[in-house]
């Protein structure tokens, strides 16, 4: 097994770089180092239609549908297992491990405590702020957690449709849309957790970064750092964006050093708007335990995670298959089957050629989520990697086979990821 598992880290490694150097070179080359321009903006395909419709009232029912059919099936997993549930125990249940600290976050914010120390630090704010806020008029931290869910999770796939239109066409878009809503911990979307708000900051980020909105993607970018860390990475990826736009380093090259201040100036910072996300943070942290970056002592102390090489954390996932076999098929698995994915949909997108926005996010975000020392939430934290089911969906739309064999395969996984999830097993 370890050998196996060293095996696919070299060969994921080796894939994962080759896709980083291939984008590198597109993106310097797009952004004016070559003096061909070979590809249309530098190798991002210009949007078909910028001002295509968007169906958002058959979108935002098939998110309800969705979730109701989640409701569904958490009801006839729990009926099988020990009888017809109540709805609140059926809701009960699907508010495990991190739902708690967020609905904690909701009601006493981060005056909680363990033994003297602050340990809801390590979770972002925006979510219990909105919960909070959304609390207000309703005065049931529970339904308004649920609510906040929900409106993330459908303004996340109005935005995702958007997004897959301005280089794909509608049916790609659809089937982006329904991927990303049958992944394996899409139910995560519905409960009270970051998921849904997380896909929503991401995707509108990403989205004015390609309708070149800088305002408004520093805005939204900002929110994105509110909800996770991992955001951070909309901050390179609107810079790859801007660079590639703009030809800025074409423009340096030909000496036009006054028309790049003036870009810079004028629609550049507003890039760096997406730091106020982050420091806000820092300053949350600050403020409640005198050190801005106490979170990360938190993770490191009480989680025992801290950075890790990810070509390291595969090779460690299949070793815990060995010697924690009660966490294999639940944890261990899943997380390796989830980076396998990502890495196939990687060298997919490249041989395709598919949007360097998207690719570069993609690298980004899959990087940061694996570089950890312990990961237990692998197949979680890839639902919200929109990219990834963007691409799968280009695959999807390519061949009758896989049209059927994709989303059997996803609903498959779903099924038994769920029924692990509310009978209590390890699945975070």
């Amino acid at each position: 097994m370890v050998w196996l598992g060293t095996g696919i880290s070299i060969l994921s490694q080796l894939t994962f770089w080759a896709a980083f150097f291939i984008a590198f070179v597109r993106i310097c080359c797009a952004a004016g180092l070559s003096r061909a321009q070979s590809e249309p903006m530098g190798g991002i395909t210009p949007p078909l239609q910028t001002s295509t419709h968007t169906p958002y009232l058959s979108i935002i029912l098939f998110a309800l549908g969705v979730r109701l059919a989640m409701l569904a099936l958490g009801y006839i997993i729990l009926w099988q297992d020990s009888g017809a549930p109540t709805m609140e125990a059926l809701f009960r249940a699907f508010q495990r491990g991190d739902s708690h600290h967020y609905l904690t976050l909701a009601t006493i914010g981060y005056s909680w405590t363990e033994n003297g120390r602050n340990l809801l630090l390590v979770f972002f704010p925006l979510y219990g702020w909105l919960v909070w806020l959304v609390n207000l008029g309703i005065d049931q931290v529970q339904v308004s957690a649920y609510l906040v869910s929900f409106a993330s999770f459908a303004a996340a796939l109005c935005y995702l449709y958007r997004l897959v239109r301005l280089d794909a066409s509608e049916r790609v878009a659809w089937w982006a849309v329904i991927l990303i809503s049958i992944a394996p911990h899409s139910f995560f979307f519905g409960v009270p957790m970051t998921e849904s708000l997380f896909l929503l900051t991401t995707v509108m980020t990403l989205y004015y970064i390609r309708t070149h909105n800088w305002p408004l993607a520093g805005i939204a970018g900002a929110f994105a750092i509110l909800t996770r860390m991992v955001g951070l990475v909309l901050i390179v990826v609107a810079a790859v964006e801007f660079l590639i736009h703009y030809r800025v380093f074409g423009l340096m090259k030909e000496g036009k050093w006054g028309e790049f201040f003036r870009l810079i100036l004028s629609q550049g910072l507003w890039i760096l708007l997406m730091l106020v996300g982050g420091l806000t943070y820092l300053g949350l942290n600050w403020y409640i335990a005198g050190d801005p970056f106490q979170f990360l002592y938190y993770q490191r102390t009480h989680w025992s995670n801290e950075f890790a090489y990810f070509g390291s954390l595969i090779v460690a996932q299949f070793e815990n298959i060995i010697h924690m076999p009660h966490l294999a098929r639940t944890i261990f698995i899943p997380n390796i089957l989830a980076f396998l994915l990502t890495i196939g949909m990687l060298l997919y997108a490249t041989i395709r050629r598919l949007n360097l926005v998207l690719i570069a996010y993609l690298i980004g975000y899959t990087f940061i989520c694996f570089a950890v020392s312990w990961l237990l939430s692998g197949g979680r934290y890839m639902a919200a990697a929109a990219p990834l089911f963007i691409f799968l969906a280009h695959f999807t739309e390519q061949n009758r086979i896989s049209r059927v064999l994709v989303p059997g395969l996803l609903i498959a996984s779903l099924v038994a990821t769920l029924r692990w999830y509310l009978l209590g097993g390890p699945v975070f």
